[in-house]
């Protein structure tokens, strides 16, 4: 087994405010308790302002109250969606960059199955 204590250390060790990213946006498309959780806790280390994104509302509600007691209110939000709504994605993006106040600067797709249509045209 490899130990990986020095880059975990290394990871924790690394100012995060450092990188330009501070009040910016991100979003984490299929937030879960499990990885997920982990990117958004590094996120808000960076001192972005971040949109979870997931089907159950309640959920996201709890992660975002549990993260803005901590670090302050609109920190994190959460944006019930489902992802399977192609057509939608656009629109949701639209929304978040408007409701969070700040452009979005990184996309975290951890959702389980992505598809696009076969004539889905090219974006710009």
């Amino acid at each position: 087994m490899d130990d990986h204590s020095n880059t975990t250390t290394e990871l924790k060790a690394y100012d995060w405010k450092s990188t330009g990213l501070s009040n910016q946006t991100a979003v984490i498309m299929g937030y879960g308790t499990a990885v997920a959780d982990v990117v958004l806790q590094a996120l808000t280390e960076a001192g972005m302002k971040v949109a979870i994104v997931s089907r159950t509302q309640s959920k996201l509600d709890a992660t975002a109250t549990k993260y803005n007691t901590k670090l302050g209110e609109g920190t994190v939000k959460g944006f019930s969606f489902d992802l399977s709504n192609v057509a939608g994605v656009k629109d949701l993006m639209a929304t978040i960059a408007t409701d969070m106040g700040a452009p979005i600067k990184v996309i975290y797709y951890n959702a389980a199955q992505f598809s696009l249509p076969y004539d889905a045209p090219a974006e710009e």
